[in-house]
């Protein structure tokens, strides 16, 4: 089995070559909710905000990640188009790689059950398009993917005695507050093991969960509202604008099914995964006590599915943060299926290939690609 280190080499090697290969556009929020504002803060003046910008619905926490970049590139005098576009790409392919380990580790700590399971789910995992894709882009739904997987590592399914989860997982909610929708029921597993196990409930709540909570909050607040020049707590204006105006829903309105009938199809190239996901999904579940994956991370997946189903405007990107256990449970179904049969096994290999992998170079090579060129050409600064 691959160590951290090794895996970590290999995924980030695999996202920056990413990066410099895409030359495409996925949606304007990878820019202009992101590197576009960190642009403006290194470069007064040069850049553009959004409308959401103007009522405080994104926080400044994203586009900070870039900040540093921008600063050495002007101090380096090395900031030309080229160089301004890749550099923040290459970063988040870095942090992509840290979700790629913990989405391993994850895997192999709650739902492989022999060595090879683990291969299986390194495989599938490392050549679906839509990680590979979206990996390196700048996007606060990748971001989101990072900080999920990474906390999904920190927690303890089975015995709630970690809580370190909680400041990452408050640190997600500020960049994108429908993180809560996925963490709810896992939160409140938590609870019911201490209670469980006989500890103190609210002394551990008072002195374990609550302060990393409040202390993150609190830092992002701050510097959110030093931003702004007011005090701003973006997660209410997120939601106040997207749920209860219904804002979003000027973007598109979807059918309730529309997750299950074209975004999850679509990820995982319709039946070649959709009947793997939904066969391993239901094994994983009703398989025995001791090789069972903790039924939380499951019930986690779907509830966010149906309540993210329930909303208005819908968008692939939107469940990023679920692709890694999604590809779990294909491989819950996969690796079992396979195990003993080997032309099968090959020609699965065969298929996942030559499907994910051309999808990818014409996605970040081809398709959308003038448009971007074109912006580079009339404008000196990154749009």
């Amino acid at each position: 089995m691959f160590s951290s280190k090794k895996l970590f080499l290999l995924f980030s090697s695999v996202r920056v070559l990413m990066a410099f290969l895409s030359t495409s556009w996925y949606v304007p929020d990878e820019t202009w909710q992101s590197v576009e504002i960190s642009h403006g803060i290194v470069w007064p003046g040069k850049s553009f905000k959004t409308w959401e910008w103007q009522y405080g619905l994104r926080s400044y926490l994203h586009p900070l990640l870039f900040v540093p970049v921008f600063e050495l590139l002007k101090l380096l005098n090395l900031d030309s188009p080229f160089w301004v576009a890749l550099c923040p790409r290459m970063l988040q392919g870095l942090l992509s790689s840290i979700a790629d380990v913990s989405s391993v580790v994850v895997f192999d700590r709650h739902f492989a059950r022999r060595p090879s399971d683990t291969r299986w789910f390194i495989f599938v995992y490392a050549t679906n398009w839509c990680l590979l894709y979206s990996g390196s882009r700048t996007l606060v739904n990748q971001l989101e993917l990072v900080l999920t997987s990474f906390a999904l590592a920190c927690y303890d399914a089975n015995e709630g005695k970690r809580s370190c989860y909680i400041a990452i997982i408050a640190l997600s909610f500020v960049i994108r507050p429908t993180t809560a929708i996925f963490w709810l029921p896992l939160v409140l597993n938590h609870l019911y093991l201490i209670w469980k196990s006989g500890r103190n409930l609210i002394k551990e709540f008072i002195l374990d969960l609550a302060p990393p909570a409040i202390a993150t909050l609190a830092v992002c607040v701050a510097l959110d509202s030093w931003f702004y020049g007011k005090l701003t707590f973006v997660p209410w204006n997120f939601l106040k604008f997207n749920l209860i105006m219904d804002v979003s829903s000027q973007y598109g309105i979807n059918s309730s099914h529309w997750y299950l009938s074209n975004a999850l199809p679509t990820i995982f190239l319709g039946p070649l995964g959709l009947a793997p996901l939904l066969i391993g999904f239901v094994r994983s579940w009703r398989t025995s006590r001791e090789r069972r994956p903790p039924r939380i991370f499951l019930f986690a997946l779907i509830w966010s599915l149906l309540v993210y189903s329930s909303l208005s405007h819908k968008e692939h990107r939107f469940i990023l943060p679920f692709v890694p256990l999604c590809i779990a449970c294909i491989v819950y179904f996969v690796a079992d299926f396979f195990s003993n049969r080997k032309n099968f096994r090959k020609l699965f290999v065969f298929a996942t290939l030559a499907t994910h992998l051309p999808l990818t170079l014409y996605l970040s090579c081809i398709h959308q690609v003038r448009r971007l060129l074109r912006t580079y050409n009339s404008r000196l600064v990154f749009l």
